[in-house]
């Protein structure tokens, strides 16, 4: 997805708000319960960086990658946007997401 191995296998679509358009990421519970996912997406992904505990971001071609955990999944965010309008359209998604993501047996 998006040109990286690492963000695969998951679903991609776009979106456009007032202010923003860019692109959504889920990434599906992984089998490990995350901790090699971190690690991966760490390595493999251009200037990665834990922002807090619940938010990390990546440089790539097309602009700024935002990623958050919900319940197992992982949510970005991805486009020419910043951490201020990445929280709140991560916040949304997660919402929309409730109770799809669950951690994998």
């Amino acid at each position: 997805m998006m040109g990286y191995e690492c963000l695969a296998p998951g679903f991609e679509t776009k979106f456009s708000t007032a202010s923003s358009s860019g692109r959504y990421l889920l990434l599906p519970p992984a089998a490990d319960g995350g901790a090699g996912r971190k690690a991966r997406l760490a390595r493999e992904l251009p200037a990665y960086r834990e922002v807090n505990p619940a938010l990390s971001s990546a440089r790539i071609p097309s602009g700024d990658l935002w990623m958050t955990s919900e319940g197992g999944c992982v949510l970005a965010v991805a486009g020419k946007i910043d951490q201020g309008q990445a929280e709140p359209l991560l916040s949304s998604f997660a919402r929309r997401l409730q109770g799809v993501c669950r951690t994998a047996p």
